[in-house]
C-alpha cells in the first residue's frame, strides 16, 4: 500500500511537471509571437511615417507652414517700416520747424556774414 501511494504520488508529480513544462512552452511561444508582432508593428509604423513624410499632402502642409511663417515675418517687418516712416516724417517736420526758426533768427540779425553762412547751410540740407 505504501509503495502504491508512492507510485501514485510520483505519477501525479510527473503529470504536474509535464503540465508545467507544457505551459512553459506555450508561454515561451506566446512571448516569441508577441515580440514578432511588436517588431512587425514598429516596422509598419516606420513605413507609414516614411510614406506620410514623402507624400504630396505632407509636403504641401510643410510648404503651407513655411509660407505662414514668412507671412508673419513680412507683416512684422511692414509694421516696423510703417513705424519708422512715421518717425521719419515727424523728425522731418521737426527739422523744418528748426530750420524755419533758424532762418527767422538769422534774418533778424544785422550781420550779413551770418545770413550767408545760414543760406549755405540750408542749400546743403
Amino acid at each position: 500500500e505504501n509503495v502504491e501511494l508512492r507510485r501514485q504520488m510520483k505519477s501525479r508529480n510527473d503529470n504536474a511537471r509535464q503540465l508545467v513544462s507544457q505551459k512553459d512552452k506555450e508561454i515561451a511561444a506566446l512571448e516569441a509571437n508577441l515580440r514578432q508582432m511588436s517588431a512587425d508593428i514598429e516596422r509598419r509604423e516606420a513605413d507609414l511615417e516614411f510614406k506620410a513624410k514623402n507624400s504630396e499632402e505632407y509636403q504641401f502642409i510643410q510648404l503651407a507652414k513655411n509660407q505662414a511663417r514668412r507671412d508673419t515675418q513680412v507683416k512684422t517687418l511692414e509694421k516696423r517700416v510703417a513705424e519708422l516712416e512715421q518717425d521719419l516724417e515727424a523728425k522731418a517736420a521737426e527739422l523744418e520747424q528748426v530750420v524755419a526758426h533758424g532762418v527767422s533768427d538769422v534774418s533778424g540779425r544785422s550781420s550779413p556774414a551770418a545770413g550767408i553762412a545760414n543760406s549755405e547751410y540750408l542749400r546743403n540740407v
